[in-house]
């Protein structure tokens, strides 16, 4: 398959990529090259790397060890995947200036452009797994990775991802793949907590997507409300790409609910805020992570429209939040120093940064290249640092997430990777 190469050397002394510049490399994968997919090798040669089989040597003195990823990188999941390179290249880059892999050797990633497209998506999981890659850190998205899982399966190949479908935290079904964030139940449950057990409101109105992503966090979200002590007194959903849902929004204003649960992001979060404001009501507003952290959106929004927001779902990790004069913690600062200068979401690579250091802390305790080999380590039960938490997995359990590592956070304070992001009133940072 034909394809274009960005290499960007992290072996040799060029700094870190600011997040502008990565962004710019992005918008021209997608609007300048005429390949299939786009590909990026960090730290090594800008070779082929042709061959299904990662080379099993464990000394100090041999070649790069190869880890793959695939991100969306255009298309409709662009603004979502370009934090992910970021925070890829920036763990390559960090581990590499710790000494490396093995001894000593050091890593290369090779990142290519899934397009947030179920075909191309599937295309790029098998040029990836015939790179000679020792395993792979997977856009989280459910359009772009359920169709390339069966192929890692199939190439036997581990995969650590930010997905959360059933099929991805069940080793039956997809024995190579290991999931690093939070379930809808766990989404559900932080919602809940945050708006009843914390804030005291217990008269909730949804508005969602009808999606997948929005139809299974309403799903999981509705008893998560009852357990917690609050009750649903109206939901509304309206269709991904709808530009409007203020109609909605007067049916939710009206039933007397004190907090809003949204499930939606993109351009349906800014629709569902541009609606409070239409209907002028401005209740507590709790989702999904993105509404607290993404620049896009808050820039959208406005610091006005943003004092009542708060990400809540468990996207952000408590490592990441400040109160005050409490800054964030020191488990965050490989992650906040690596993206120096990145001026993107700084909640969302952080899925893609620990799975970087899952691989590489995996590889070290195989004391091997071998996928079979780096596969076995992660599932040994040692756990693996990383800026959430410390992850555990076993033959029979693949998914590893504390929901009691996760804040909920934004309001209309400071959210950037330097700062980290303001914890929402009531949060607690003791343990961080």
């Amino acid at each position: 398959m034909a394809r274009s190469r960005r290499a960007l050397s992290q072996a040799v002394s060029r700094g870190l990529l600011t997040g502008v510049a990565v962004l710019v490399i992005g918008a021209c994968a997608s609007a300048c090259g005429s390949s299939s997919s786009s590909s990026t090798a960090a730290s090594g040669s800008s070779g082929s790397g042709s061959g299904s089989s990662s080379s099993d040597s464990s000394s100090s003195g041999g070649g790069p060890v190869k880890i793959g990823a695939t991100f969306s990188l255009s298309g409709p999941l662009a603004a979502v995947g370009a934090p992910y390179e970021v925070a890829f290249n920036a763990a390559i880059k960090y581990i590499n200036g710790h000494g490396g892999v093995l001894g000593g050797r050091k890593l290369e990633g090779i990142v290519l452009d899934d397009k947030g497209d179920a075909t191309q998506a599937a295309a790029t999981a098998r040029e990836l797994t015939s790179d000679g890659v020792s395993a792979i850190v997977a856009d989280p998205s459910s359009p772009a990775f359920l169709p390339q899982a069966p192929i890692f399966d199939g190439a036997k190949i581990p995969v650590v991802t930010g997905n959360t479908a059933p099929s991805s935290s069940d080793p039956k079904q997809d024995p190579y793949v290991f999931t690093i964030y939070g379930t809808p139940e766990d989404s559900g449950n932080a919602v809940a907590d945050y708006a009843i057990k914390t804030r005291g409101l217990k008269k909730v109105a949804i508005i969602y997507e009808n999606s997948a992503y929005g139809n299974n966090e309403y799903a999981a979200t509705k008893p998560a409300i009852t357990a917690a002590g609050g009750t649903v007194v109206s939901s509304q959903s309206f269709q991904t790409g709808a530009t409007s849902v203020v109609s909605q929004m007067n049916q939710l204003k009206a039933s007397g609910a004190n907090v809003l649960v949204m499930w939606t992001y993109g351009a349906g979060a800014v629709s569902v805020m541009q609606a409070e404001t239409a209907a002028n009501w401005h209740p507590v507003t709790v989702g999904p992570y993105y509404i607290g952290s993404d620049p896009g959106f808050r820039s959208a929004v406005g610091s006005s429209g943003l004092k009542n927001v708060f990400g809540a779902d468990g996207g952000a990790p408590l490592s990441m939040l400040y109160s005050g004069s409490q800054t964030p913690s020191a488990r965050s600062a490989p992650y906040r120093e690596s993206l120096a200068g990145f001026t993107g979401d700084p909640i969302g690579g952080i899925i893609i940064f620990d799975g970087v250091e899952i691989v590489a802390q995996a590889i070290d305790k195989a004391g091997s290249t071998s996928p079979a080999a780096v596969k076995a380590a992660i599932e040994s039960g040692t756990p693996f640092k990383g800026i959430r938490q410390d992850y555990t997995f076993s033959p029979t359990v693949h998914h590893s997430f504390d929901i009691s590592s996760s804040g909920a956070f934004g309001g209309s304070g400071t959210c950037d990777v330097q700062k980290g992001c303001e914890a929402a009133p009531g949060v607690s940072l003791s343990g961080s």
